[in-house]
């Protein structure tokens, strides 16, 4: 949901919620973008904007700060 938001704010996405969602209104809203390749491009190109270079590797590099401080804490507990 965070992404999705994210996404639409940066005007790369579109939200229906799930009250409105059906197979009708998700065809609906895939046809106008089909359309109009001027909003599909600039969709597109939001998307790109807002995309993270090398987002995975960031993550992982992050969780393994996380795990090496909390090792850290722990061996300081544990040697007093």
């Amino acid at each position: 949901f965070y992404n999705a938001q994210y996404l639409a704010r940066g005007k790369a996405a579109i939200i229906l919620t799930q009250s409105e969602l059906s197979a009708a209104r998700l065809a609906e809203n895939i046809r106008r973008l089909l359309l109009n390749r001027p909003q599909l491009v600039k969709m597109a190109e939001a998307a790109r904007d807002l995309s993270q270079t090398n987002a995975a590797e960031k993550v992982a590099e992050k969780c393994i700060e996380c795990m090496q401080r909390t090792r850290e804490v722990i061996h300081d507990v544990i040697a007093k």
